[in-house]
C-alpha cells in the first residue's frame, strides 16, 4: 500500500504488522525512480522498538534541535517502545 502523507505514514507504519502487505511512502517510491534513496527511519525506528537505541542513533539531530532531549527521549519511548510490546 502506498500513502500519500507523512500522518499517513506515521499511523499505517504503526500497525504495519496487521496488514498482508508492505507499507511505502509515496514520496520513497518517487525518489526511487529518480534514483534516489533513503532509509525509512519512521519504518526502521518502529519495527526496532528501542528507544534507546533510536535516541543514540539520533543523538545529533536532537542536539541540533530546538526540543528538550529529556522530553524527546521521553516521546521515542512513548511512541516506539509500546509498539515493540503491542507486536508492531
Amino acid at each position: 500500500m502506498v500513502d500519500a502523507c507523512q500522518g499517513c505514514h506515521f499511523q499505517f507504519c504503526a500497525s504495519q504488522s496487521e496488514y498482508p502487505f508492505q507499507i511505502e511512502n509515496l514520496l520513497s517510491l518517487i525518489g526511487e525512480t529518480m534514483g534516489i534513496h533513503f532509509e525509512d527511519k519512521l519504518k526502521k525506528f518502529y519495527n526496532c522498538g528501542d528507544a534507546d537505541k533510536i535516541m543514540e542513533e539520533c543523538r545529533l539531530n536532537v542536539e541540533a534541535g530546538p526540543y528538550d532531549p529529556g522530553l524527546t527521549a521521553m516521546l521515542a519511548k512513548h511512541i516506539f517502545a509500546e509498539n515493540a510490546s503491542r507486536g508492531v
